[in-house]
């Protein structure tokens, strides 16, 4: 399925306007689905945009920012 954007950048975009604790992600399913996309695939990966982040979403991010920071960069 990623393999008919390989040569294509991409975003990812979250839509957070109505987060609550009900639709709440587990911070494992955010690290396992970087894990499970291939690094190649990951380094067309151009931005995480969030549209209307309210302050549960803003502390989940804020969780998730930890994470991404030891995560390897492409070079």
């Amino acid at each position: 399925m990623l393999a008919l954007c390989d040569t294509r950048y991409f975003k990812i975009l979250l839509d957070c306007s109505k987060f609550s604790a009900a639709c709440d992600i587990p911070v494992p399913w955010v690290t396992e689905f970087f894990d499970v996309i291939p690094f190649d695939q990951l380094s067309s990966l151009v931005a995480i945009e969030i549209l209307n982040p309210n302050r549960m979403a803003q502390g989940f991010l804020r969780k998730a920012r930890h994470l991404f920071m030891g995560m390897p960069t492409p070079s």
